[in-house]
Order: structure tokens, then sequence, then C-alpha cells
């Protein structure tokens, strides 16, 4: 519908499937209209469990093109394997960092500095490279007062029913990813891999007014995508 003509484009999408329809997801594989398979991965979400544990929901990720103000019609069928993806994303790991290759762009990411992408080659050509401080931060407003509230239960309307104001120091700052507790591989896959990176923000300087145990959690989720030079983040505040 924008006009945009597109190819190779990354489509993720949960699939519902009846009771008793599908028992291995190893059988699944996507066709287009013609019935030429198209490369894709299935991951299972879900199972009717007790009743006879067939798939209840898959998540399914392919590539796809799609002519301006056109459509496709793709067809789910559970009959044979899939054929393997064709170069497909390829992950290395040390005890320093991960490499992600999709075959358009080579990322590091570190285990160690909390830059979140530590470098990032197109073609070849490196085109980022992080630097000390690099990679996710928050700033904090000046706080002289907090309201609190405490009682023996918990409703709807908040802790019953103690409300007290208190003095506190605050400062503006801002405050920066620290080194990271948790640098992993989410999901290995060849059309589509995540890598997650937990970590907290931490103060970038002293002094009175900072928080020195730092304020809030992170968690980063890294997408890459088979053939494809950029990279989806999600990050959340938690």
């Amino acid at each position: 519908n924008s006009g945009v003509a597109r190819h190779d484009w990354p489509v993720t999408t949960g699939v519902p499937l009846p009771l008793g329809a599908v028992k291995d997801v190893g059988q699944l594989r996507l066709t287009d209209a013609a019935g030429r398979e198209i490369p894709a991965q299935f991951t299972v979400l879900s199972r009717y469990g007790a009743r006879d544990n067939s798939l209840r929901w898959v998540l399914l990720d392919f590539q796809a093109d799609v002519p301006a103000n056109g459509e496709v019609t793709l067809r789910l069928r559970n009959d044979r394997p899939a054929q393997a993806v064709p170069a497909p994303i390829r992950i290395s790991e040390t005890s320093e960092a991960i490499t992600v290759d999709t075959g358009a762009v080579l990322a590091t990411i570190s285990r160690r500095d909390g830059s979140l992408l530590q470098s990032v080659s197109v073609g070849g050509k490196q085109v980022l490279r992080a630097a000390a401080g690099d990679g996710p931060a928050v700033r904090s407003a000046e706080m002289r007062r907090m309201e609190r509230f405490s009682g023996p239960a918990w409703n709807t309307h908040g802790w019953e029913k103690s409300r007290s104001l208190e003095n506190i120091n605050v400062a503006e700052a801002v405050y920066r990813g620290g080194p990271p507790r948790e640098v992993r591989v989410e999901m290995a896959a060849p059309l589509r891999s995540v890598i997650v990176i937990r970590g907290r923000h931490l103060p970038a300087t002293g002094g009175a007014g900072m928080l020195k145990s730092g304020l809030y959690d992170y968690a980063v989720r890294l997408h890459f995508y088979r053939g494809q030079s950029y990279v989806k983040v999600e990050y959340a505040v938690e």
C-alpha cells in the first residue's frame, strides 16, 4: 500500500494451527502461489499439551518480494521438510564478543564494554567503531521531593492508605550502560537471529545527587536478517 516495491523484505508473524494438524515443525514449509518453495524458518511457540501435543502456534520468518501497490499469496504446507536456507546467517562466539555475519553486514557485539555494537562493517568496509562511553543511556531529571505510599495491601488505587512526602536529592544527570550482565545469542537461525544484552544504567560521574546504584536496568535485542545490511534494535527500560 505504500507504493514502494519490496525485495527480500523480512517478515515475522505468528501462525495459529488447528488441533492435531501439525505434530512436527520439521514438516512445515512455505511456497508461493506457483508452488515454488520460499526459504523460511519456523519456531515453536506453543503446543496443545496434554490434548495431543500438536503445534498450536509457530513463529514464521521469511523474506518476500512484493511489487509496489501489489500483493503476493503464500501457502503454508505440512507435507515434507523444507529445503535448507541458502547463505544463512553465521554466528561465532568468543569469551570477549559475538560476531554476526548476515552476508551484507558483519557486526561485533562486545561482552565487556556495553557498547551494543562494538564494530560494524558493510561490504568489507568498517562503517562504525564504538568509542568509550558509547551505548545505551538515560537522563534523570532533578528531583527534590518524592511522594511515597505505603500500607498493608495493594489494590487498584494503590497502596492503602498512608501517604507521605520525603525530601530527596537526585541531580539531573546522564546514566550510561555499564558492563553488561548478560550478552548471549537468544536465537540462532538462518533468516533472523537475535542477540540479547542486559545491564544497568550507571552514573557517568560521581558527586552529590548521583545514584550510585544506577538508574533502571535495560534489555536490548539486536535482530539480524539474512542478506540485509541493517539491524533492528529493540531497547527496553526495566
